[in-house]
């Protein structure tokens, strides 16, 4: 919440969105550190107290008496797994920045650790991401795609080429192909992919994650026939503002 963030500024933060597994308490880097929590999220406060059993629990209220937040200070304990993810590495691309906390993650609160990575760079242009040859099998592809720490990512487009020309395309923001989020209609850190108006972007949008939020893993799935295909992803670069993009990428076996 903006107000949350501008309380604690100079400090970093994690918003980790209410809908989110509790499993996700461990991106978290530390401690020592405060968790912020609100009333709706029970459930969220028992996860965190059991995981950190010698915190400190304090509740905020307003002067009528009703519960504004609480928070939970941890000073000790040992560290969340947040700060043990290795980095991902590909031979083209190598390892990226080592950046705990935020990152994409699937439903049952794991991190998304992608089977490729790529980095753009800071021309302000939009990207087409080669990501190789691949195999259709099943008459169907399923990607799993997610931003990488410390960078924005943009989803754009899929495009699977086979080797007379012929083409499969799709947008990344057309829900009938594409799962795992409700796209957000403004930017900000909400927890959630921005579905963002931009004429570059393939058919005018595409969704966005940006560096300071947590948001779920795509899933697509395209249907094809079977046979050898490149892979081509529509992203983004990044730019002078606001630095290098990346974008993760997992191929699932069928």
């Amino acid at each position: 919440m903006r107000e949350t963030a501008f309380l604690a500024w100079p400090r970093p933060l994690i918003d980790l969105p209410t809908e989110a597994p509790n499993g996700l308490i461990e991106s978290c880097p530390g401690p020592p550190f405060v968790w912020i929590v609100y009333p709706h999220q029970p459930t969220r406060l028992s996860a965190i107290t059991s995981r950190w059993p010698n915190g400190v629990l304090e509740e905020h209220r307003i002067p009528g008496g009703g519960l504004l937040f609480s928070s939970y200070l941890v000073l000790n304990g040992e560290p969340t797994r947040g700060m043990q993810v290795p980095p991902v590495v590909t031979p083209e691309i190598g390892a990226p920045p080592a950046v705990a906390g935020y990152h994409a993650f699937y439903p049952d609160g794991s991190s998304f650790t992608p089977a490729q990575t790529f980095l753009g760079d800071e021309t302000g242009s939009v990207w087409q991401i080669n990501a190789g040859r691949v195999t259709v099998t099943g008459g169907q592809l399923v990607l799993h795609i997610g931003p990488l720490p410390g960078h924005d990512g943009v989803f754009d487009y899929v495009r699977l080429l086979n080797d007379e020309g012929q083409e499969i395309r799709i947008e990344a923001e057309d829900a009938m192909f594409t799962t795992g989020d409700t796209y957000a209609g403004l930017e900000g850190s909400d927890g959630h992919w921005w579905n963002q108006a931009f004429k570059p972007f393939s058919g005018g949008y595409g969704v966005v994650a940006q560096k300071n939020e947590m948001v779920p893993v795509l899933t697509t799935t395209i249907a094809a026939p079977d046979g050898e295909y490149t892979l081509l992803i529509g992203s983004f670069k990044g730019d002078h503002d606001n630095g290098v993009f990346g974008l993760g990428i997992t191929v699932l076996e069928p």
